[in-house]
């Protein structure tokens, strides 16, 4: 006579913010060593596999491939996973969501630094699990600030009207550009065009002069020549200044956007009629009347 005895008991229970999953395994044998009764001889049969449990089955793996970032609004992950029935995504400790464990491209939210939870250096975890066990992946992302300036020289000649007639005067400017940006750098690799690496959030733009001359009238617009549609933003007049002259007119925009890969560089330009100094009757020239920042 066989009767069926229990070898052995495992639990793996697992916690996370979500709540707890726990999976319990029963290893059994047949044991065919009463003897008489139902065997043949009075002999005894040994239990199927020796009564030794079967080993445990595989543990899950996972890893981060690369990230990608040619859609800033969505950048994405690209996961590698074996044995896995689904992992969660945590930001900076926080729960975000479950995937399925066959999925390989993990869509993340928005790198604009206005948007909060990738606004500022993060740590992105993956937490995978199976019947027995869990693994788990990493990454962090940088968000470090910087505020590139240029300044260079801008030749003016304008005009006044005195009872004399027409005075011509000329002075030497100085125009200063500045811009704060938002970089964005991942301590993994990355894929595809780098779209969502610079991020310009605001721009001062000012020119100074020395002497007795009067205070132009002008204006700028600031615009980044990566980026496939054009957009222009519309400098306003504002305090802003720079360590110059002791005579200054400052400009600022906010373009709040990324700038497209290969390209981070944003132009300040004045339009023709867009600057005004001296008698209005008649237009001043200016040279060069745009600069150029590079981040």
């Amino acid at each position: 006579m066989c009767i069926l005895v229990g070898a052995d008991t495992t639990v793996v229970c697992v916690t996370d913010l979500s709540g707890s999953q726990c999976w319990v395994t029963y290893y059994e044998y047949w044991d065919c060593s009463g003897g008489g009764g139902g065997t043949t001889g009075g002999g005894s049969s040994p239990p199927p596999g020796g009564g030794t449990p079967p080993p445990p089955g595989p543990q899950p793996q996972i890893s981060i491939v690369s990230i990608s970032d040619e859609n800033p609004g969505n950048p994405m992950l690209q996961v590698s996973t074996s044995n896995v029935d689904f992992y969660d995504l945590y930001i900076n400790g926080g729960f975000q969501n479950s995937i399925s464990g066959s999925t390989t491209n993990v869509i993340l939210p928005s790198l604009d630094p206005r948007s909060g939870q990738l606004s500022r250096n993060s740590t992105l975890e993956l937490m995978a699990y199976n019947n027995n066990g869990q693994a788990n992946a990493s990454m962090s992302v940088d968000r470090p600030s910087s505020q590139p300036s240029t300044q260079q020289g801008m030749y003016v000649r304008y005009y006044d009207s005195s009872q004399g007639g027409l005075i011509t005067r000329e002075v030497n400017m100085t125009r200063s550009l500045t811009t704060l940006v938002i970089y964005t750098n991942y301590s993994v690799q990355t894929s595809g065009a780098r779209n969502g690496r610079v991020f310009h959030w605001s721009v001062e733009d000012v020119i100074g002069w020395d002497g007795f001359h009067p205070t132009p009238s002008w204006g700028s617009f600031y615009y980044m020549s990566s980026l496939p549609v054009a957009s222009f933003w519309d400098e306003r007049p504002c305090g802003a200044r720079f360590a110059g002259p002791a005579n200054q007119s400052g400009l600022c925009a906010d373009p709040t956007s990324f700038a497209f890969d290969g390209q981070a560089s944003a132009t300040a330009k004045i339009p023709n009629n867009g600057f005004a100094m001296g008698d209005p009757n008649y237009t001043p020239q200016i040279v060069p009347n745009e600069i150029t920042v590079n981040p």
